[in-house]
């Protein structure tokens, strides 16, 4: 009973001690600003707040004429761990996402460089995010499909970190091209690593696909007219295509890219075989072609996919990443 006694006082007096021990402060973020940007760092991070800076006011200044960022403040937070980046990406805190933005809030988060793989550019990347907020402010987000916002940024961003025309050109081969009506949904944060990789390099070849097909400014006059009218209706005053039959035209046109794909890299067996599947399969489609092109309109003309209401969180809103 004594010895019970003896060690329920030592465990009281331990406690007692404990807490009359103030609890070390938790370390806060810091935070730096000019102009309309604020950027959110924790301290080590100074030289990586100043260069993400210059990098907003950069983006900005490069966009201006077409994306101009108005007066409302956007801030940034440089994630220097997984939790804290997750603790703002919600469902896209995934070791493969760099960055996410809230476009209509106005605020990004981005992990450190050093979080980022070797093959990530953080200087794109930030560019990225900052892009979706441009375009959040100067067109009507429920008239611009997902894919054409995340296609929009990749190009404009100067980002191909998918490899985009090899991934392709590999879907293709393999049957796996994303319908345009599944397109959107390869976003969500319930995808894979692999599934998102593909939507990206998806989207981003069909922008350029687009925007090489109508040139530079009537491509902006079609991202303009968002403001106002929805991308179907855009699209066909621009191109006088559907979403349906643009995406024929574009799916048809891969053939090109696939030959290229395998012509600008040392030529392996397998390189030989695919340029020499496709150009089985082109002379297929010369006798197919208008076959194939009044199915797709059939299955594709008019559908123009809405927006998805992604994850609720305190974090919430109009994520990109």
């Amino acid at each position: 009973m004594n010895r019970l006694l003896w060690h329920i006082g030592l465990i009281a007096c331990i406690l007692t001690v404990a807490q009359a021990v103030p609890a070390a402060p938790a370390v806060q973020p810091q935070r730096v600003t000019k102009g309309i940007f604020t950027v959110e760092f924790w301290p080590g991070d100074e030289k990586i707040a100043e260069e993400s800076l210059e990098i907003l006011h950069e983006t900005t200044a490069d966009f201006s004429l077409r994306l101009p960022a108005g007066n409302k403040p956007i801030r940034v937070t440089v994630c220097r761990n997984m939790q804290e980046f997750q603790a703002r990406a919600g469902g896209y805190g995934r070791t493969w996402v760099g960055g996410i933005s809230k476009s209509r809030s106005g605020l990004i988060a981005v992990k450190a460089p050093y979080l980022l793989p070797q093959s990530r550019d953080y200087y794109g990347l930030l560019r990225h995010e900052l892009l979706h907020v441009l375009l959040a402010r100067n067109v009507r987000e429920e008239y611009l499909p997902r894919w054409f916002n995340e296609g929009i940024v990749m190009v404009l961003s100067g980002e191909n970190r998918w490899g985009s025309a090899a991934r392709v050109a590999g879907m293709y081969a393999s049957h796996n091209l994303i319908p345009y009506y599944n397109l959107d949904f390869a976003f969500l944060p319930l995808g894979d690593e692999i599934l998102s990789g593909d939507a990206y390099a998806q989207a981003y070849s069909m922008t350029r696909f687009l925007q090489n097909r109508i040139g530079e400014e009537r491509f902006w006059e079609l991202v303009a007219a968002m403001r106002v009218k929805p991308f179907d209706v855009a699209l066909r005053e621009a191109t006088s295509l559907s979403p349906g039959a643009f995406y024929a035209a574009w799916r048809g046109s891969l053939w090109k890219v696939a030959i290229m794909t395998a012509s600008a890299s040392a030529f392996s067996v397998f390189n030989l075989m695919v340029v020499l599947v496709f150009l089985a399969w082109y002379r297929k489609r010369k006798r197919n072609q208008a076959i194939i092109q009044e199915w797709e309109e059939e299955e594709l003309d008019d559908y123009s996919v809405s927006p998805v209401e992604w994850f609720e969180a305190d974090y919430k809103e109009d994520d990109e990443f």
